[in-house]
């Protein structure tokens, strides 16, 4: 009962700093709007600064999960690699229409949540990407070098994609290279057997 009781008050807090942003929502209305008392609230969250961190942490650790889902039944370390890019991508291409408000919250008055999860986020990302190396490098899948230079490039590509999926006049335009890229990222990494 605890847990739930919990659950619903981020959940709560997501949807009005979404919605209102964090400045202009204020521990009533989450309580108003979870059906609780202020003194329910208080008794998990001392103040909004801490109901807002665990917004985010909350947040995080669904991405991941649901990351580690996908990435997790792929046999080879080139699969792994290509789901782990795909979802990354598809993530963003789909978080402003959908229910997720991490990136839609760019876009809204919470622009400074949305930098939190996407920070929180990106470092578990960039260590699944490090295992996923490691792994393929030890297999013989992966060619040492260019292992080497995988997750500083994919970084960058990363959060290239992220402005360009962001901006309607780019969209388009990044979605059509995504394919492109993940193959081209694919073909690099991997030794090549003859």
């Amino acid at each position: 009962m605890a847990s739930r009781t919990r659950e619903r008050l981020i959940d709560v807090a997501r949807q009005l700093f979404a919605r209102k942003g964090i400045e202009n929502t204020t521990m009533n209305d989450i309580a108003t709007a979870s059906d609780r008392g202020r003194r329910t609230i208080y008794t998990y969250f001392r103040t909004k600064s801490e109901i807002y961190q665990a917004v985010i942490e909350d947040e995080s650790a669904r991405i991941i999960k649901e990351l580690s889902q996908t990435i997790e039944s792929r046999i080879t370390p080139g699969d792994k690699l290509r789901a782990l890019m795909e979802y990354r991508i598809k993530f963003v291409v789909d978080s402003p229409s959908s229910g997720d408000v991490w990136l839609k919250s760019f876009f809204s008055r919470d622009a400074k949540r949305a930098n939190s999860v996407r920070t929180m986020t990106a470092e578990r990302i960039y260590d699944m990407i490090d295992k996923i190396v490691a792994a393929g490098v030890a297999s013989g899948d992966f060619d040492p070098v260019q292992a080497q230079r995988l997750p500083s490039m994919l970084a960058m590509i990363i959060r290239g994609s992220d402005l360009a999926l962001m901006r309607d006049s780019e969209r388009e335009l990044a979605e059509q290279w995504r394919e492109q890229c993940i193959n081209f990222i694919i073909d690099a990494v991997e030794n090549k057997k003859s």
